[in-house]
């Protein structure tokens, strides 16, 4: 799957519903072209990046596998929550599971490209 394309989903499921760090990984994994998980995990907090350019991107917390309770993290946090590897891990990875998920303002998509 090419950047654009999980670029294209992202935005299209951020504005409907959660969508876990995780869950862009993920995404980035059914494409040969970004190997490591490393390489995947930099091509998303670029991604991100990116659309914080144009979107109202929020981010959230949850303590617990499967989410009960969502937590807005403050802006001042991104940058710490996107730079850690430890934040796009896998619920079976983290359990207890401390998860990150975004959403995207649908009011923004106009000016974001979709």
């Amino acid at each position: 799957m090419k950047v654009e394309r999980v670029r294209s989903n992202l935005l299209e499921e951020a504005t409907q519903d959660y969508v876990g760090l995780h869950e862009i990984v993920w995404d980035l994994a059914s494409d040969d072209a970004h190997g490591t998980e490393e390489e995947r995990i930099h091509a998303a907090q670029t991604l991100i990046a990116e659309l914080r350019q144009s979107c109202d991107v929020r981010i959230f917390r949850t303590d617990t596998w499967p989410p009960k309770l969502w937590v807005a993290v403050p802006p001042d946090e991104y940058f710490g929550i996107l730079s850690s590897a430890e934040s796009w891990r896998v619920p079976a990875e983290v359990n207890p599971a401390t998860l990150f998920w975004l959403t995207i303002e649908s009011t923004q998509l106009k000016d974001a490209g979709a």
